[in-house]
């Protein structure tokens, strides 16, 4: 979910009003599964299935990065204390689309190749938001729309973005 909200400004939708707490799936041993697999078997629950299956797969590519963020490979996570260092890794995911992800670097691909345009757009949305102090409105619009465009035609580098922003009509009447 969060690879949807920051990189590509696309959150899912939230869940429908008066939704009831799901049951909890029988428990089972999980010592042993990665990642992955933990959500496979979560999202084989019915009631979970569905949104499960849009937001899961972009995750997965991070599976070489612990909880503290610290890079990881093989089967042992040195990073943490026994006996916790036994793990199972495997970045491999499959988009909804049918995209195969090996790992992240194939992530970054496909976003910065399949998803350009929403990825920069997410970038300048986010970027501007930050730089005008408050969220974005339907008036900054057009503001958007002009930096990515002149974004696009200069090669995409963020002193440009940060040129563009500085220059954009919202920034200047903040």
């Amino acid at each position: 979910m969060w690879v949807l909200e920051r990189f590509l400004d696309s959150p899912p939708p939230p869940p429908p009003p008066n939704v009831p707490d799901l049951p909890e799936p029988e428990a089972q041993d999980e010592a042993g599964l990665s990642l992955k697999e933990r959500l496979v078997a979560h999202a084989n629950v019915q009631s979970c299935k569905d949104c499960h299956s849009k937001i899961d797969p972009w995750g997965v590519a991070f599976e070489n990065y612990n909880a503290l963020g610290q890079w990881r490979e093989g089967n042992q996570d040195l990073n943490v204390k026994s006996p916790h260092q036994k793990v199972t890794i495997d970045p491999t995911t499959r988009l909804r689309n049918g995209k195969q992800i090996s790992n992240l670097n194939a992530l970054k691909d496909y976003l910065l190749n399949e998803k350009k345009e929403q990825f920069r757009q997410a970038v300048v949305r986010k970027t501007l938001a930050y730089a005008l102090g408050r969220y974005l409105e339907l008036t900054d619009r057009p503001a958007v729309e002009l930096i990515c465009e002149n974004l696009e035609d200069e090669g995409d580098l963020f002193q440009n973005l940060l040129v563009q922003i500085a220059i954009s009509e919202p920034f200047l009447n903040k």
